[in-house]
């Protein structure tokens, strides 16, 4: 039986109805499988949310005495770990309680600028966000661990628990602790931090047990280089919310590089000092910065992870997300041999599905702690070689950054035994439709491009979603025909098995005077933008999964009331009623969401090329600019997402769909009007 959190107790009934047990693929019931996580921090919290998506049983074991510690500084998360908190569905929680990143500035020892990074500026297709889907953010240690531990039950986690040793014995393994208590388990996973007290007792029972084991470089211990200062303050009058502050790194010359670095990122800020800032600070501790990938992470029924087994400088933000990436991997091998086996796990079982663990992520741990090692040597010029190698490394615009973006973020290991959504985003070849099907693809989705005409650019948008570690195939199907609407179902069941989100883009556009319409171009847009999108979701419905999504896109025209829009827009005022017949057909019967967005000019390639009649549309908006598709895509994603459950029937009017009347007067829309442009998205 699951509690009011919708976890698992640990001696509880188990979600499959077996009690203490799991059922594997065969049928077969066996015991479940218990293990011991020693840390509560980021490693081992993160690694109890996979464990309860995994039906998996665990008891958390924190020597600190409560979730709310104070200690620490921002951790930042970066694309691979933030799609797993969106598998979790955490993803909206981390944003409400963090920042996202808008600055990096570095400045040579002079005070010269060498390069500045611009998260939000920058060319869309070379953000962070733009190329995987998320963009790198900021949040606080403390908010990160209390949003992670507010998911575990209770029963789940003993506080004020210190382990010194470890037993092992025949059928099982036993933590040790300092009080003299023990808990035993299957297995014990030391994610207890860099001065991991399982990593000590395992490499003493190595020592006694297998010596031959231990190599030289374990021993050793973690090595230093670095101090830093971390903390967070109150708020100190004159500074305001939502200023951007620049982390300027140094060595022996931090405060000469920020009294040279001109007057213009100084004057802001005067009279405000570091010490003001520590006087104000809720926390503030000056801390080592440990390195060591170590060689030996598992010996019998203990595994390492986290900064237990390869613990990392934080010049580029990974230690976080490489502890994520540990859990995820962790979790799916677990997963997949409880689920291949009919009996209970052997010690045997575990040491393989251990090795297998370590031979997945320790070279790419090892890489990464060496990535984190010479951008530090990068940031602080110990010497000659390093000052030209960071003026190197910085002239080259964009060329370093995305390659290291590829191989951080290209790499992002997914909870598989959780099926990704499967999206058919129809009109999605090109433009706008292009843009969802890579966004919801570098979310996890499974995606159907779908074109009527535009093959070659269909294919261009699936490599482009299978270059970034996506799965995605291209459907022709004409939703103006009869048969179009099935055929792209079919087609999409036939590749995927399933459909989860259906995203109603692909539309026909053109704005012809009254006196010119025929019955042939009323037929033939209300067959495409009205009559293809109901046929596909009728059928879509035997195959549309419980809690599945559909999402229209609508338009300016459907409310604006253009000249010349008669048919275009009244094509446009359709889906925004059907999608609320549809909410009220589909939500109680199905848990089937139903909502439509309304969007004004977009920056695609067929707008840039009318780009002054797209900025005229914007005169009254409350924004006054063309939106980009990201504008548009966070929307949709946000819709085609588990934290969408309770948003359905809804039509949102970005920027107020930008619903200009003022825009008929101007002389671009008599242009539009009388050229009467036309195209399929």
């Amino acid at each position: 039986m699951e509690n009011g959190n919708g976890h698992v107790p640990v001696n509880g009934e188990a979600q499959n109805g077996a009690v203490n047990g799991t059922a594997n693929g065969n049928g077969h019931v066996h015991r479940k499988p218990k293990a011991v996580i020693v840390g509560g921090g980021i490693a081992g919290l993160m690694l109890a949310n996979c464990f309860n998506k995994a039906g998996m049983d665990y008891i958390i074991l924190e020597r600190a005495e409560t979730s709310n510690r104070a200690y620490g500084s921002n951790v930042v998360l970066v694309p691979n770990g933030l799609r797993i908190f969106d598998q979790l569905g955490l993803y909206e929680k981390i944003k409400s309680v963090s920042t996202d990143a808008i600055e990096n500035h570095f400045w040579e020892r002079k005070g010269d600028a060498l390069r500045q990074w611009a998260a939000v500026t920058a060319t869309p297709g070379l953000t962070i966000e733009g190329r995987w889907g998320y963009a790198q953010c900021n949040i606080h240690r403390k908010d990160l661990l209390i949003t992670l531990w507010e998911q575990v039950d209770d029963d789940h986690i003993m506080t004020g628990v210190k382990v010194t040793s470890i037993r092992e014995e025949k059928d099982r393994i036993v933590a040790i602790c300092q009080d003299g208590s023990e808990y035993s388990g299957d297995f014990i996973v030391g994610a207890d931090g860099a001065w991991s007290h399982t990593r000590h007792a395992l490499y003493r029972n190595i020592e006694v047990e297998n010596s031959q084991l231990m190599t030289e470089h374990d021993k050793a211990g973690l090595q230093c280089q670095y101090h830093a200062i971390f903390g967070y303050t109150k708020p100190i009058e004159g500074l305001e919310i939502d200023n951007v502050f620049h982390w300027i790194n140094g060595k022996d010359y931090m405060l000469n590089t920020i009294i040279a670095n001109s007057e213009d990122v100084l004057s802001p800020h005067k009279g405000w000092t570091l010490g003001e800032m520590a006087a104000n600070a809720d926390a503030i501790v000056k801390v080592n910065l440990e390195e060591k990938c170590f060689d030996r992470w598992t010996y019998g029924r203990t595994i390492l992870i986290g900064d237990a087994a390869h613990k990392m400088s934080p010049f580029i933000g990974q230690g976080a997300n490489q502890a994520i990436e540990d859990c995820v991997v962790l979790t799916n091998i677990l997963y997949n041999t409880t689920q291949n086996k009919k009996e209970s796990l052997t010690k045997k079982d575990y040491e393989e599905a251990f090795n297998t663990f370590v031979d997945v992520r320790h070279a790419r741990a090892k890489w990464i702690v060496g990535q984190a090692h010479t951008s530090g040597k990068i940031f602080t010029w110990p010497n000659a070689f390093w000052r030209l190698t960071c003026k190197a490394v910085y002239s080259l615009p964009y060329v370093m950054n995305l390659a290291l973006q590829d191989k951080l973020y290209g790499v992002r290991p997914t909870l598989k035994f959780l099926p990704p959504p499967v999206a058919i985003v129809t009109g999605s070849s090109r433009g706008l439709g292009a843009a969802i099907a890579k966004v919801l693809a570098s979310k996890g989705a499974k995606v159907v491009v779908n074109y009527a005409n535009s093959a070659k650019k269909a294919e261009e948008v699936v490599a482009s979603i299978k270059d970034n570690g996506g799965e995605a195939v291209a459907v022709g199907a004409d939703l103006g025909s009869e048969d179009g609407s099935q055929k792209l179902v079919d087609e999409s069941v036939k590749a995927f098995g399933k459909i989860d989100i259906i995203v109603n883009n692909g539309a026909i556009w053109k704005y012809e005077n009254l006196g010119e319409i025929k019955a042939s171009t009323f037929d033939k847009f209300f067959a495409v933008n009205v009559r293809g999108p109901l046929l596909l979701v009728q059928a879509s419905l035997p195959y549309l999964q419980d809690n599945g999504r559909i999402i229209n896109i609508s338009s300016i025209a459907a409310r604006a009331g253009h000249p010349a829009s008669s048919v275009y827009g009244g094509t446009k005022a359709a889906p925004e009623a059907m999608s609320r017949a549809w909410a009220s057909e589909l939500g109680p019967k199905h848990n089937i969401t139903s909502n439509c967005v309304g969007v004004g000019p977009v920056l695609t390639e067929m707008i840039a090329e009318e780009l002054q009649l797209a900025t005229a549309m914007t005169t009254n908006a409350p924004l006054l600019r063309v939106a980009d598709t990201s504008d548009i895509t966070d929307i949709v994603s946000f819709l085609a997402s588990e934290q969408s459950h309770w948003v359905t029937g809804d039509i949102r009017s970005l920027n107020r769909s930008s619903a200009l009347s003022a825009l008929r007067l101007t002389p671009a829309f008599t242009f539009a009007q009388n050229s009467s442009i036309g195209f399929r998205k």
